[in-house]
């Protein structure tokens, strides 16, 4: 597992533990879309109010349906 450490927009401490194929995945969704990693867990956090794999990996299939 990889442990990603990051800040919430409110300047809270967030961790979230990821298997290293999603944290390769959320690694390649960054660099496609600009963003950085952590901000998409952020993005997710926002959405989900919880960041888990599962939610994760729905936020990337929604991201990916949408148009360009």
């Amino acid at each position: 597992m990889v442990k990603v450490f990051f800040w919430t927009e409110e300047g809270e401490s967030q961790s979230v533990n990821l298997s290293p194929k999603i944290n390769q995945l959320l690694d390649i969704r960054a660099r496609s879309s600009g963003k950085r990693g952590v901000d998409i867990l952020r993005e997710v956090l926002e959405l989900f109010g919880q960041i888990t794999e599962a939610n994760l990996i729905g936020y990337l299939d929604i991201q990916s349906a949408k148009p360009n």
